[in-house]
């Protein structure tokens, strides 16, 4: 209950947002950042599954 309350007390004190079509997303840096990364780690899966195969037919 005490957690409610502190929660409660938090949201009745943030203002509302002043443009709501505006919306709250992530930065274009952030999403291409994340992108970044989700290429560089598909890139080495296929690069360990190519490696892994290859020991495989040894």
């Amino acid at each position: 209950m005490k957690a409610y309350w502190k929660w409660a007390k938090q949201v009745s004190e943030t203002k509302p947002p002043t443009n709501t079509l505006h919306c709250r997303g992530k930065s274009k840096r952030e999403l291409d950042d994340l992108y970044t990364i989700i290429s560089q780690r598909q890139s080495e899966r296929k690069m360990t599954a190519r490696c892994n195969l290859f020991i495989c037919r040894r």
